[in-house]
């Protein structure tokens, strides 16, 4: 799990890293055969974010994600994670 916070968006988009930071995270989970998921707070203050988002690896493929994207991982911020099944809930 990598945890992130952004004040807000960018033209519309949410930039959560970087071309090569990206690609250090895919080589991470190809070479450990294990799912890795973007935990981005987003809004509000870095220790308590207005949103919360729990983004599959698999499903952040680009820098800097449309609404269309993330929204679909949208979690309530005060919610405790799990994991269970090989899933980040």
């Amino acid at each position: 799990m990598e945890c992130k916070y952004r004040s807000g968006l960018n033209n519309g988009m949410l930039e959560w890293t970087y071309p090569k930071q990206l690609g250090r995270y895919r080589k991470f989970a190809q070479e450990r055969k294990m799912p890795v998921y973007i935990v981005i707070g987003l809004d509000g203050d870095d220790d308590a974010p207005d949103r919360m988002f729990n983004i599959p690896l698999e499903e952040a493929k680009y820098p800097k994600l449309y609404p269309s994207v993330f929204n679909r991982f949208e979690r309530p911020p005060e919610k405790s994670f799990f994991w269970k099944n090989g899933k980040l809930y």
